[in-house]
Order: C-alpha cells, then sequence, then structure tokens
C-alpha cells in the first residue's frame, strides 16, 4: 500500500512539475533568453532602445584611450569627443572611432560586451579579455549600460 501512494505522490508531482514547466513556455515564449547575438538581432536597435534615452542628451569633451596589450603593444589616443541625442555610453564612445566587435546578453536589459576592437579580438583560453575604466576606476557594466560625465578619460585595456 504505501509503495502504491509513494509512487501516486511522485506521478502527481511529476504532473505538476510539466504542467508548470509548459505554461511557462506557452506564457513567456522559447524567445526570452538570447544568451548572446554577437551584436546582430533584427528584433533589436540600440536606436530605439528606450534605456538609451535614461541617459544623458550630450557629454563633452571625453578623451579614450585604447591599450592593446601585447597583443601588439600600441596606445591609441582620442581626444575631445562630443557625443549627442543621448548616444552618450561608453559603448557610443567607442563605437564613434572605432571598428568594434560584441556580444549582446539577454537579461532584464540588453548588455553590450565588446569582444574586440580594431581587429584585436579577446581569447578566452589565454585569459584576455577587453575592460574599461573611467578616470581610473573599473566599470563592471557592460558598455551600453554606463555613461561617463562630461571631462572623462575612458581607457579601454586588453588584459
Amino acid at each position: 500500500m504505501e509503495k502504491t501512494k509513494l509512487r501516486n505522490i511522485l506521478i502527481s508531482l511529476s504532473l505538476v512539475i510539466g504542467i508548470v514547466i509548459i505554461g511557462n513556455v506557452l506564457y513567456f515564449g522559447t524567445d526570452w533568453f538570447r544568451p548572446s547575438s554577437n551584436g546582430v538581432n533584427s528584433d533589436y536597435s540600440w536606436d530605439t532602445d528606450p534605456q538609451r534615452l535614461t541617459f544623458p542628451e550630450s557629454i563633452s569633451n571625453i578623451t579614450l584611450e585604447i591599450y592593446y596589450g601585447e597583443a601588439n603593444g600600441t596606445t591609441e589616443l582620442y581626444e575631445n569627443i562630443n557625443l549627442t541625442d543621448h548616444y552618450t555610453t561608453i559603448f557610443d564612445v567607442l563605437n564613434l572611432h572605432c571598428d568594434i566587435e560584441y556580444e549582446i546578453s539577454w537579461w532584464a536589459h540588453p548588455t553590450y560586451f565588446i569582444t574586440g576592437i580594431n581587429g584585436i579580438i579577446e581569447n578566452d583560453a589565454e585569459h584576455h579579455w577587453w575592460q574599461y575604466t573611467v578616470n581610473g576606476d573599473y566599470v563592471s557594466l557592460g558598455a551600453n549600460a554606463y555613461s561617463p560625465s562630461s571631462n572623462s578619460l575612458v581607457r579601454w585595456y586588453l588584459t
């Protein structure tokens, strides 16, 4: 009798879990999580993202420095960068002057992770990634999630 009761409980529990999973798929769909799109997604555009409009309308006198590390040992410097129309994030500063590659992670908001700058690509196997600082402080946000204030120094490093 106990085995039958336990079996019935397990079957009932399995059915409830299955119904919850199916209900979530039907309600949320299967497209609610897109781990990355490598900067390409037909459903999404930074130009129309309402999050972009939460950033300052303009910033001025930004300095952008890119250190390529051991990849080629060079540093590039761009000065007196002025940005307008809410295109004022770290991503926008970099995108204005460089050929960039990036991945978009989809969580609460799309988050841009820079994977390459001017042909120098990060290398996970060798633990080399692109990171940035603003006025000497590391920022642990995606490039599109942070807007520097005017007169800031933005440095990108290949670690």
